[in-house]
């Protein structure tokens, strides 16, 4: 009878250990961190990532996004299978199905204005919102977006203990926040790689080392098309498996659906949005050679509808195309005008 117990019992561990494994790769529990601390610290964290946007901005976000075009390996990739693309190449040679893997490195690069940052956010209001549209997103338990532009910490405990919870919660151990990220499968969006300070590299060397410790993570990064080099390098000496998907801007298609989101945001009349929408496209039809490689880049096509709205009862449309098409609009000027506009 003892002997029949012992094996019952044994038999029941082991499948609720594997109940419990399936559950975790599934991402729908987290039994592995489920004591004491270390639970308590995984919440939080989890907690401040949630809290860190604004639910209602967010979701217009969401709303809002307009897709650009995506390119891998020479093929276009569709946003919903952006973390299930499997290396199909290496050294330009195509690899045999059963050999592919999913990576663990995604790298997106792009002209600067052309949507990396977007992207990057709209990935991570897609778990904030546990949305299931970009397939297997929602198997990452904590997903995080790292901002080069404003990192000022050279570690992951720094950010996360100074940075991330500082306004969410007091009482976290930081000595328990390296530990649980290496029991969970962690997500790291790493945006503006290019505009790494010291410190914010240092921040990128530990999450590829955290990586290999933990061998859970997925890491995005992106980089502008002259840092894709250095990003790569940085890849290949961990030994890491990569895509680069290049975003190549809006078609056609997309760019009347960017055009008539902004337009409808510019004029609280439905009927003048309408009215407004179908000028503006004619206006781009009928200058559609000028203004072709601009309704292209996402950030040259928000400042033309911006410019098109304000000034074109001011200045002659031929000499706005002209500058535009001209390419003598930098992209720093491009976010002054955006910034002098936006405080009008």
């Amino acid at each position: 009878m003892v002997s029949e117990k012992k094996t019952s019992q044994i038999s029941q561990e082991k499948s609720s250990q594997e109940k419990t494994s399936q559950m975790v790769s599934q991402g729908k529990t987290l039994q592995k961190v489920s004591q004491g601390k270390t639970l308590h610290c995984y919440l939080e964290v989890r907690s401040a990532l949630l809290m860190n946007d604004d639910p209602e901005v967010v979701s217009k976000f969401v709303d809002n996004f307009t897709p650009v075009r995506m390119m891998e390996s020479g093929e276009d990739l569709k946003l919903e299978n952006i973390l299930t693309r499997e290396v199909m190449y290496e050294e330009g040679k195509l690899i045999p199905p059963r050999d592919r893997v999913c990576p663990e490195v995604l790298i997106i690069t792009g002209a600067p204005g052309i949507g990396k940052t977007c992207l990057c956010r709209y990935i991570m209001a897609q778990w904030s919102n546990g949305s299931e549209r970009i397939e297997e997103l929602l198997k990452t338990d904590l997903l995080m977006l790292l901002d080069m532009k404003s990192i000022n910490s050279g570690t992951l405990t720094d950010y996360l203990h100074g940075h991330l919870l500082k306004n969410t919660c007091r009482n976290v151990d930081p000595n328990y926040l390296l530990p649980v990220l290496c029991e969970i499968n962690t997500g790291f969006i790493i945006d503006s790689m290019d505009e790494a300070t010291h410190h914010g590299r240092k921040l990128i060397e530990e999450v590829f080392s955290h990586h290999i410790k933990s061998n859970r993570n997925r890491i995005i990064i992106s980089a502008r098309p002259e840092c894709t080099e250095n990003v790569i390098e940085l890849t290949k000496s961990y030994k890491l498996d990569y895509i680069l998907v290049t975003l190549e801007g809006f078609t056609k298609d997309n760019f009347g659906l960017y055009a008539k989101k902004t337009i409808d945001g510019l004029f609280d009349s439905r009927t003048d949005s309408d009215l407004q929408y179908k000028e503006f496209m004619k206006f781009i039809h009928e200058n559609s050679d000028a203004l072709q490689e601009n309704i292209k880049n996402p950030l040259s096509a928000s400042l033309l509808i911006i410019f098109w709205k304000e000034r074109a009862n001011i200045i002659d449309v031929s000499r706005t195309i002209s500058r535009l098409s001209g390419n003598t609009i930098s992209y720093e000027t491009c976010k002054k005008k955006v910034v002098r506009i936006k405080n009008r």
